[in-house]
């Protein structure tokens, strides 16, 4: 799939930084190498595979984006697994933003899903049929 794939997190509104390290841990299972230093790397799972621009190993995550995620279910498991740990959003052009909690939809800003309502997703597949619907 030819598509960014990016995950954020809110509060009260506004973008907030991630500093749990099961971010970290999930993303170290799962990538080649480290990010560079223009903060990419290549993210695997199972059969599925990402770009993947971050920031810096251990630093304070601000956002991540999942480039080009292919190969399977695995890869999006990845992508609401790092979600879920940092009590992040996804969201990509022309899909709804997807919430990994019902709670996490007041934390939204509120221009957020003037374009589609906030759906939640519970796994992988789950994400995938959203992003397949779109």
């Amino acid at each position: 799939m030819g598509f960014d794939v990016f995950v954020q997190r809110f509060q009260n509104g506004e973008p907030a930084v991630v500093t749990d390290p099961r971010v970290w841990e999930l993303l170290r299972e799962a990538w080649e190498a480290p990010p560079d230093d223009l903060d990419f790397s290549r993210v695997r799972r199972g059969a599925g595979e990402a770009d993947l621009y971050a920031v810096q190993e251990g630093e304070p995550i601000d956002g991540l984006m999942f480039s080009r995620p292919a190969g399977g279910a695995e890869i999006f498991d990845l992508i609401v697994d790092v979600a879920r740990a940092g009590d992040m959003v996804i969201y990509a052009p022309g899909i709804p933003p997807c919430l990994i909690a019902e709670g996490q939809r007041s934390q939204l800003p509120a221009d957020f899903d003037d374009f589609k309502d906030p759906v939640v997703v519970a796994n992988g597949a789950e994400l995938q049929e959203v992003i397949e619907r779109a």
